[in-house]
Formats: structure tokens, C-alpha cells, sequence
């Protein structure tokens, strides 16, 4: 009861309370690894076999000369190509439909699209999309995707290190499933890394030893070991450079954030090397010795995974979970059918005990040396005949599921396209309509939760770099808006024209028996929807108060044409009335009721 009530006097923790902990960053970062650890051993077991079974050798797990265990594990039997030529043709037509390396795949828009209509905001966006698009190509992004694709299709999720490089901008790295750790926010957005790796003394001293007092006589200078620990200091003094030592990378949020500090530290992402299982000091306290320590304005690391549970990091679903079953019942009808094989053209012999040195090779001799062993000879056990036929259909079955699991079918229809003109999002989707459904949300993942951020970074390390050139006055407070235009975006999009065509043909039936259902539907906003999923640029489109003054400029004119017609018809009917005889006709009639006293005047 008085810890409850100690817990309810606070109302409002302070920032520096939040910062306040009696846990060294070394024991907090050990924590959170071992907490990231617990959650990614439930997919562990999996995602190992996950790639041992598809994706042979994109497991990953630490080892040296000594782990013979892991090494066995890594062994894989695999006893087709089909799934993985299956895995290839997917990988290959989802990097083309989402992300070409030699055609548009992304546009720069506004928020606020009215300013796209300004000639210099145009212009400005055109110009630093093409500089963004030479970034990227020169990067070894290409040549990295489709390695993160794999692991986005099959496994746990895809993951990218995305660092910064003054020659290339950036430069990016992907981890393998097993190398890393990852910790998502409650939008599904990475907020916590871990991985650790193995380095040996002489790698680490490669990439993170110091060196000073460098002089004329000493031009490569002394080693300042400050970040070093006594572990290594130790084997560099011994000679000990092919020592192996557990490095740990982790990038989280910082605590000693600060915005109003230029120095890496006091960036809104921390970033930390260490070495693992460092003693504690004399005083029982965790060592504050980092190999390096810098920081990121931006997340550094994209992962995405084809579909979760909603609750853990790591993929749930996807295309490998689903083709597994099917790969191993293909693996055994394989290795039954290889069996039988083998058994039909080498099968079991019986030989009698006299005879020696069977040669079984075509024409081979073996020297029989008595009659009794002439007669017995040399015989099969059994004869086999086996029909394989059957068993060869039920492979051939398997194998085409398996495809179907990774749509590998569509995926060469888009690669094998050999026209000179690429196939359009209209073919793609009248194709393959059910397949398009089952990538829409896979495609919206992989540019929510990888294509977007990585824009998002390669954009923010163009303006460290300064090669974003000022925007026009009229941009300012403006926010950007990354616009896709791959085959696979457009595709998509025709989907939503799918829809409203049939809504459109489904309001005209309707009009014809209810006339009043034609206003159910805002007919501006039905096309612009429409000319959006067709692609037409948003500049093209009139505003909404621009459509309606020319609706009603259209139906003034309508309305004065119609007029205009109906004048001379009604000038000669008043010409016709005025020229009749006043004594006469309705005009004379009604004259006459009013000088009666009726009350009713025709003038």
C-alpha cells in the first residue's frame, strides 16, 4: 500500500526525473539487448529454417574456427531449385514493379498541390527529384535491395543500415536474418537496434584505433587506447592481432538529447559500439567505455516485414511461411522419387559366396569359379518396376504451388516483357487482378516502412552535404510529398479506376429508373479520383471552385442560346396577336367580359 501510494504522488514526471537512473548506459544498453533477445528467440527457430530450406546461407550466426556447431547448422540439403528459382523471380519483379534502377519510380509533390501549379515550384521539384534519383543511382542501394527483398519476402523482415559517405552521399548495409535485433514503435517504425558481431584485435584497431603525436620521425604516430579496453591493449601488446572479441552495435534514443547542441552526442539517436563482457570496475559498476559513440538526426536503420501480428517486431506471415509446407512435402517426393530411381536402374543383387570381383559396369567380366555358382549366378533381390509417372505429376503439382505462393508466374510476365514499349499498369492489372490484391498491402510496407524513409534520409543527408538547392519563397513552411509512380504503384491505382468505372456504370443504370440517384455521388471529386488512379498529373486538374464557374459559365450560355432561339418565335407571335382584329378573338372576348362588369381587364 505505500509503494501504490508513493507511485500516485506522482502526477507529473519531470524531464531530468525521466533522465535520472541509478544504470550506467553499458547496463542499460545489456538489458534492452536482453530483452530484444527474448522476443527474437520465439521466431528463432524458425527463421533459421526459413532459410536453410529456401534461401540457403542468409542465416546468420556468429562463429569461428572453433563453433563446429554452428557451422553443421548452417549445412542445408536442398533437393530442388524450384523454390529458389521461384524466390528469384519474385525478388527480381518486385524490385522492378516497386523500385527500377533504370526508369521512374518516385516523384516529389506538395502537400498543398494548388502550388504546384507555379512555374519555379515546379521546376525546383523536377530538379532535386532528378538529383535525388543520380544519389541513389551511384549508391550500392540496387545492388543491396534485392538482398533486403529476400529476406522481406521470406523471412523475418528485411533490414538496412543507411550511413552517411562524403564521395556517395550514403552507402547501405544489409543485415542478415539472425544478425540483428529490432524494436518497433506503436506506428511500426524502428526505434531500437541491436546486433553483435565478431571482430578480431586487428579489425578493431583497423576501423577504431586513434593515433597522435605524430611527428617527422614518427609519421604513423602513437595509439591512444583511451576507447580501447584493457582486453585488447593486452593482445595488441602480445601480439595477439587474429583474437576474436564480440562487438555490440546499438542505436536507440538518447537520453542526454539535446537540439540546441551541435555535437553528435546530443543527437536525437544514439549510436554506440562496445565490446562484450567487459568486467566491472573495482567499485562493482559497469565500464562507460564505448570503441565509439555518435548520432543520427534520423533513424539510420529501414526494416520492414511482409505482415505481423500487430504485436512483435518480426514478420508473422508472408510467402515463405506459406510456401514451407509445400518445399518439404517437394523435398520428400524428391528424394522418394531419386529412390526409386536408383532402385530401378541399381538394384539390390544377390551373389553367390564363391564368386568375387563383381564387376557391374556394362561389359564388365566377372570370373565365375565353379558350376554351383554358375547356376545361383548373379541376380537381382527383387524385381522393381515401379510406376513413377504418378509421383512425378505430384512433384510437378508442388512445384507449380510453390510458384504460386511467390507468384513467380507474374513476376516473369513482367520481366520477360520483351516489347519495346514496357507493358502499362493497365495490362499488368487486367492480367493478374487477383495477384495485384494480394501485393497491395505488401507494397504499401515496403514504401511506407523502407522506400519512404529511405528518400526521407538520402533527402536530409543531401542538405548536410549541401547539394539541395534553396526553394522558392513561396515553398516556404511547405511540406514535401513523396509520390510513387512504378508499373506496380499505377497498377494499384487502376484498381481504384476498376471501381469507379463500375460505379459510374452502376449511377447511369440507376438514373434511368431513378432520376435522383445521380446526385448521390459528387461528380467533380468522382474524376479527379479517376484521373488520379489513371496518373494524369495533378497540375492538369482545375480546382474545385475553378469546375464549378465553368459549369455555371456553361450553363448561363446554354441558358442564352436557348433564349436567344426562342426570341424570334415570340416576337412573331406578339407581331401575329397585335395584328388581329380587336373585335375578334380572345383579346376582343375579354374586352368584352370587362365591359360587362366581370373584373377581369386584359390590359
Amino acid at each position: 500500500m505505500a509503494e501504490q501510494a508513493a507511485v500516485q504522488d506522482y502526477k507529473i514526471l519531470t524531464r531530468a526525473e525521466l533522465k535520472n537512473t541509478t544504470l550506467t548506459d553499458y547496463q542499460r544498453i545489456m538489458i534492452t539487448k536482453a530483452q530484444m533477445d527474448l522476443e527474437f528467440n520465439y521466431y528463432k527457430t524458425f527463421a533459421k529454417e526459413l532459410s536453410q530450406n529456401i534461401d540457403p546461407h542468409r542465416w546468420y550466426e556468429p562463429y569461428n574456427n572453433t563453433d563446429l556447431e554452428p557451422q553443421q547448422a548452417a549445412q542445408v540439403a536442398i533437393l530442388s531449385g524450384a523454390p529458389a528459382a521461384a524466390l528469384d523471380a519474385e525478388v527480381a519483379g518486385l524490385g522492378v514493379g516497386v523500385a527500377p534502377a533504370t526508369s521512374e519510380w518516385f516523384l516529389f509533390g506538395l502537400k498543398d498541390r494548388k502550388l504546384e501549379d507555379n512555374f519555379e515550384v515546379l521546376q525546383w521539384l523536377r530538379d532535386e527529384k532528378e538529383d535525388q534519383e543520380r544519389v541513389i543511382q551511384k549508391s550500392n542501394f540496387f545492388s543491396e535491395f534485392p538482398l533486403f527483398l529476400r529476406d522481406f519476402i521470406v523471412n523475418i523482415g528485411g533490414c538496412m543500415f543507411v550511413e552517411a559517405d562524403e564521395t556517395d552521399v550514403f552507402r547501405v548495409t544489409t543485415f542478415r536474418p539472425g544478425q540483428f535485433r529490432i524494436s518497433l514503435d506503436s506506428k511500426g517504425y524502428p526505434v531500437a537496434f541491436n546486433r553483435t558481431f565478431r571482430y578480431t584485435v586487428r579489425q578493431v584497431l583497423e576501423k577504431w584505433g586513434k593515433y597522435v603525436n605524430k611527428t617527422a620521425d614518427n609519421p604513423e604516430g602513437d595509439l591512444d587506447c583511451s576507447n580501447l579496453s584493457a582486453r585488447v591493449v593486452i593482445a595488441l601488446k602480445a601480439g595477439q592481432m587474429d583474437q576474436w572479441l564480440d562487438i555490440n552495435h546499438y542505436i536507440g534514443l538518447n537520453r542526454e538529447a539535446d537540439p540546441n547542441m551541435l555535437s553528435a552526442k546530443y543527437k536525437k539517436w544514439t549510436s554506440k559500439y562496445m565490446e562484450m563482457g567487459l568486467p566491472p570496475s573495482s567499485g562493482g559498476s559497469m565500464p562507460e567505455q564505448f570503441l565509439e559513440e555518435t548520432g543520427y538526426d534520423y533513424f539510420p536503420v529501414i526494416y520492414a516485414a511482409w505482415e505481423t501480428n500487430g504485436k512483435d517486431a518480426y514478420a508473422s506471415n508472408g510467402p515463405g511461411k506459406r510456401a514451407l509446407p509445400d518445399i518439404k512435402e517437394l523435398y520428400f517426393l524428391e528424394q522418394g522419387y531419386m529412390t526409386a530411381l536408383e532402385l530401378k536402374y541399381n538394384p539390390p543383387l544377390g551373389i553367390h559366396p564363391d564368386i568375387e570381383n563383381v564387376d557391374t559396369l556394362p561389359g564388365g567380366k566377372t570370373q565365375i569359379p565353379n558350376e554351383e555358382a554358375m547356376k545361383v549366378g548373379i541376380q537381382s533381390l527383387y524385381k522393381v518396376d515401379l510406376d513413377l509417372n504418378h509421383l512425378r505429376e505430384r512433384i510437378n503439382e508442388i512445384k507449380q504451388e510453390v510458384r504460386e505462393h511467390f507468384q513467380a508466374d507474374f513476376f516473369r510476365m513482367l520481366l520477360d516483357d520483351d516489347r519495346k514499349q514496357p507493358m502499362t499498369a493497365t495490362e499488368v492489372l487486367e492480367r493478374k487482378k487477383e495477384v495485384m490484391v494480394l501485393l497491395g498491402p505488401a507494397f504499401g510496407r515496403i514504401t511506407k516502412f523502407c522506400l519512404e524513409p529511405l528518400i526521407n534520409i538520402v533527402y536530409q543527408l543531401r542538405l548536410k552535404y549541401k547539394r539541395v538547392k534553396p526553394a522558392p519563397a513561396i515553398m516556404q513552411n511547405q511540406l514535401l510529398e513523396v509520390r510513387f509512380v512504378s508499373v506496380i504503384a499505377k497498377a494499384l491505382k487502376m484498381g481504384d479506376f476498376s471501381i469507379l468505372q463500375a460505379a459510374s456504370q452502376y449511377l447511369t443504370a440507376m438514373a434511368k429508373e431513378f432520376p435522383n440517384s445521380k446526385h448521390t455521388v459528387d461528380d467533380y471529386e468522382m474524376a479527379v479520383a479517376g484521373m488520379e488512379a489513371l496518373g494524369v498529373p495533378p497540375k492538369l486538374l482545375k480546382t474545385k471552385e475553378d469546375y464549378q464557374a465553368a459549369v455555371d459559365a456553361e450553363a448561363k450560355a446554354l441558358a442564352q442560346e436557348r433564349q436567344a432561339k426562342t426570341l424570334p418565335a415570340v416576337a412573331g407571335a406578339a407581331q401575329e396577336l397585335s395584328n388581329t382584329d380587336p373585335s375578334g378573338g380572345m383579346l376582343g372576348k375579354l374586352r368584352a367580359m370587362n365591359s360587362n362588369g366581370s373584373g377581369i381587364s386584359a390590359a
